[in-house]
């Protein structure tokens, strides 16, 4: 059910980080303006106080764009374990559409455990046993 709305969830959560910035943003700019700072009066002086002023807009841009590009990169994760350690359907049928016979087998583990598979019949007397992985059914 949660993976269904995943994308919403992340959807969410970047624009959340934007506005949260964005509120930083202007929150610092009503500060500036109920006390701003003094501009140099040398050309020196203004060229520095105007590109310290871009390099920190230009910074806090910049840690937006990370703090999105981390929530992603942690999102994704969590999503691809959720998504790959979950283990398939156990209820499986054989496909009609097959070109060989199929015959359903079923025994027990070591452990008590009840395996089922699909027997084909060998056409010259060889075994070959294919297992899935976790997340996978023998279909």
């Amino acid at each position: 059910m949660l993976l269904q709305y995943w994308f919403v969830l992340e959807t969410i959560g970047i624009i959340l980080i934007f506005a949260l910035s964005l509120l930083w943003i202007m929150r610092s700019v009503k500060r500036r303006k109920a006390n701003p700072l003094p501009v140099p009066k040398s050309i020196g002086g203004k060229i520095y106080f105007y590109l310290f002023y871009l390099l920190r807009t230009v910074g806090v841009g910049v840690v937006a764009f990370l703090a999105v590009a981390l929530f992603v990169m942690i999102d994704r994760n969590i999503y691809s374990v959720i998504t790959e350690t979950a283990p398939a359907p156990s209820e499986v049928t054989v496909p009609p559409d097959l070109p060989f016979d199929v015959e359903e087998v079923t025994f027990e583990g070591g452990d008590d455990l009840r395996m089922t598979g699909w027997k084909v019949p060998s056409q010259n007397g060889a075994t070959v046993i294919l297992l899935h992985g976790y997340g996978g059914n023998r279909t």
